[in-house]
């Protein structure tokens, strides 16, 4: 089982690497599931960055039309 979960998370690591060096614009916790079907974007994030990447983080605050802050 493990080796299955390594693959994966190799691919997963590839496929969002390949996206944010295609995509200057970055990628949302929405996207990470919906475009790439990465469940754990943040955890995949952080395996990149152990491998020497460099990712910047930017966190967006929406209010919606009732008050409601989305982030």
């Amino acid at each position: 089982m493990g080796t299955l979960k390594n693959k994966t998370t190799k691919t997963q690591n590839d496929r969002l690497l390949k996206y944010l060096m295609t995509h200057k614009r970055g990628i949302t916790t929405y996207q990470g599931p919906t475009v790439l079907g990465i469940y754990r974007l943040s955890a995949r994030i952080a395996d990149l960055r152990a491998r020497g990447h460099q990712i910047d983080t930017l966190m967006h605050r929406e209010v919606e039309e009732d008050g409601t802050v989305r982030t």
